[in-house]
């Protein structure tokens, strides 16, 4: 229950990132003035599509290792058991 939380607020994340990328993009709010440490930042951050790919590539990792952990719970039982907190 705990990782599927994770994997939620990676993908809703990188949704929001995205989301609010093309906004800008659409509103064609990269316009910018004097080159300044803001202005860069948003173009690194937004332009670059930066924190979409950071939610979504966070997302996948998630899902790699949700299907390694179910993937271990059934083909070794005993030892998940043995040494996996059951939190995990």
């Amino acid at each position: 229950m705990i990782k599927t939380r994770y994997q939620t607020t990676l993908e809703l994340f990188g949704c929001v990132m995205l989301a609010i990328t093309y906004i800008l993009e659409i509103a064609e709010a990269y316009r910018y003035g004097e080159p300044s440490s803001s202005a860069m930042a948003l173009c690194i951050l937004f332009q670059g599509r930066t924190l979409a790919s950071l939610g979504h590539n966070g997302s996948t990792a998630c899902l790699v290792i949700l299907t390694l952990d179910r993937y271990w719970k059934l083909v070794h039982p005993i030892h998940h058991r043995k040494y996996y907190l059951t939190v995990m």
